[in-house]
């Protein structure tokens, strides 16, 4: 009997370390630092002992003092790998992962949700359009958003973009309406190879002609800080395209657009693609 519990012990104590082993190096790789195991007992790391990083000055460091960013990673990898020595399928639900976490750290976090999900269940609600870009890129992943409607709470597909590619301006703009700049450019560039019209003024004229948007702005021409030609009628979407492209036209300084006339050009837009693709 001695002997057999001997034994025993002794695979115990293996499937411990190999089972710890695998989780600090796990975690050491995504967090970039060298995770250390202090502890009195393996099957209570928690209450027994703790996990640390050594910092420059030798003082170990317990990881739940680097954040609940780098806490939430490890505690993600050690469920994982329980779950795989259990056989057990894991669910795992997250709010808002983003929140104390460094870009980076984000990115890096997105890489192991994306790992963990091809074995488990996981289910993130988030405000962070870098994580639904980086998750976005897994073709697996669905996405829901939720607007709050007077007293009822929406819920869509976010599959509904018109650019070709993953775009975090479009995103903002999908899941949190957020009209930016940077979108109205990205869909003027589009709308201008979708209908494959790479010259402004003929591009603009399309829009009145085809689109009926009206050539309500009026824009000044510079070069070389001087006036150059007489000033031209239009369209809202080439006027602002106008105003983020040349900054330096000082004849234009005080005429702007709102944030408004913003939402209501790249609404416009997302319309006349919209109509292009369904002529398709």
């Amino acid at each position: 009997n001695d002997i057999d519990n001997l034994v025993s012990e002794n695979v115990k104590r293996t499937a411990q370390n190999d089972f710890l082993v695998e989780i600090i190096n796990k975690a050491s790789a995504i967090i970039g630092q060298n995770i250390r195991l202090h502890l009195l007992d393996n099957w209570k790391p928690y209450s027994n002992g703790f996990f640390s990083i050594k910092k420059e000055n030798n003082q170990f460091l317990n990881l739940n003092m680097l954040g609940s960013g780098y806490e939430m990673i490890f505690s993600l990898i050690f469920a994982s790998t329980l779950s795989k020595q259990s056989n057990k399928q894991l669910i795992v639900m997250i709010d808002e992962p983003e929140l104390h976490m460094h870009p980076k750290l984000q990115e890096q976090l997105c890489a192991l949700l994306i790992e963990l999900s091809k074995e488990s269940q996981i289910f993130i609600s988030t405000h962070s359009p870098l994580l639904v870009k980086q998750l976005r890129m897994n073709k697996k992943s669905k996405f829901m958003i939720l607007r709050k409607q007077e007293r009822n709470i929406i819920v869509s597909d976010m599959d509904s973009g018109v650019l070709p590619y993953i775009s975090a301006n479009e995103i903002n703009y999908l899941a949190f309406d957020l009209s930016s700049a940077e979108l109205h450019d990205e869909l003027y560039g589009h709308l201008m190879s979708e209908l494959e019209e790479f010259g402004i003024e003929s591009f603009d004229a399309r829009l009145t002609n085809e689109f009926n948007k009206t050539k309500q702005k009026k824009w000044q021409q510079e070069k070389r800080g001087e006036i150059f030609g007489p000033m031209k009628d239009v369209t809202l979407q080439t006027f602002i395209r106008h105003k983020l492209h040349h900054p330096e036209n000082l004849t234009m300084q005080s005429d702007c657009f709102t944030t408004d006339e913003l939402k209501i050009s790249i609404d416009e837009m997302i319309a006349i693609i919209n109509l292009v693709k369904g002529e398709d």
